[in-house]
């Protein structure tokens, strides 16, 4: 990103302004009595993205919120904001001293009980590092869709690596058809990437946009986006999750596993996943870091891009052989071998 980019995108920033009275007061307190210069500058970030999520899901203010909120809104952190790890802990530690403070230990508690996002507590009970969608549950999962909506999540999702968010704000004016070109808006500033797909989506979005799937629906003349309900003229992210998991349901590579700090269920595969997924074979094939991060829109660039990589079991073995040091030469080894 060049230096005007970033600048522009701090103007932004600067230009929103906390909504309500008493997170503005406590911001303005932390500015009056600051210690280090960051702490007002960090909460007014937490505090703005609390409330954009908040006007998302019609929640008038923070002392609506009841403990499983929280939930919801770190897991948007994740897979809508594109944040990781440290940088959510970070959030929801400072949610976490503004609520001690106006006395809401049930947030507080809730806020305790987090592990620092879903794909670490898969580390944990796994030894694992990345979660993904691998291409023979792609094919099974795909063959479980019922619907052409449901084929047009998944095989997108596979495709493109779009975060649930960008997906459920797709318009049809955003994809190019000619160039088979998605392209998606960046939340995080104001530019547009755009992020090619194959010829293997061109059918379902024809059947989806030109042979009646999508004007089956009641809402489909009055709206722009591409995945719309009958009582919709857009969805919201969490049905983009809603499809994959009932489509991944009715096979066999659903399943849950581990539970989070509450005892409730993890389950695979997410549409986050899919994203995963996208990154692994990307860079199993050959792509560089560098290039990936564009496609997929990753601030952090090429550091935050290398936790969505994981590894091909199928290919260990042909990478074993290349990369290991060899002893022996090839006369040998194929002596050995007959």
């Amino acid at each position: 990103m060049s230096e005007d980019e970033k600048s522009r995108g701090s103007n932004e920033e600067r230009k929103k302004e906390i909504q309500d009275i008493e997170l503005r007061e406590y911001h303005s307190d932390l500015s009056t009595n600051k210690k280090g210069k960051k702490t007002p500058v960090t909460y007014r970030e937490t505090f703005i993205k609390l409330e954009e999520w908040m006007d998302e899901e019609d929640v008038d203010s923070w002392r609506d919120l009841k403990p499983a909120h929280l939930s919801f809104f770190n897991e948007h952190l994740q897979e809508d904001r594109g944040l990781w790890g440290r940088t959510i802990d970070q959030h929801m530690n400072r949610l976490s001293t503004f609520f001690g403070d106006k006395d809401r230990e049930d947030l507080v508690e809730k806020i305790r009980g987090f592990e620092k996002t879903d794909q670490n507590l898969y580390q944990k009970e796994t030894g694992q590092e990345v979660l993904f969608v691998d291409i023979h549950d792609y094919a099974e999962i795909l063959d479980a869709c019922e619907t052409t909506r449901e084929e047009l999540v998944i095989r997108t999702l596979w495709e493109t690596g779009m975060r649930r968010s960008e997906l459920a704000e797709t318009t049809i004016q955003k994809i190019d058809r000619d160039k088979q070109v998605f392209n998606v808006d960046n939340k995080k500033n104001d530019k547009t990437r755009p992020i090619p797909y194959s010829a293997e989506l061109k059918p379902v979005l024809r059947e989806w946009l030109d042979y009646g799937g999508r004007s089956q629906y009641s809402k489909a003349e009055d709206s722009e986006y591409l995945i719309i309900t009958q009582h919709s003229e857009q969805v919201q992210p969490a049905y983009i999750n809603k499809i994959v998991r009932r489509v991944a349901d009715r096979t066999d590579v659903s399943y849950s596993y581990a539970e989070d700090a509450k005892g409730r269920k993890q389950w695979f595969p997410t549409a986050h996943h899919f994203r995963h997924s996208y990154a692994t074979y990307r860079v199993a094939n050959g792509m560089d870091l560098k290039t990936l991060s564009k496609l997929m829109g990753h601030k952090g660039g090429v550091e935050q891009t290398a936790k969505y990589v994981g590894i091909l079991e199928d290919g260990l073995r042909e990478d074993n052989e290349k990369y290991r040091p060899k002893t022996r030469s090839a006369a040998q080894d194929l002596a050995e071998n007959l």
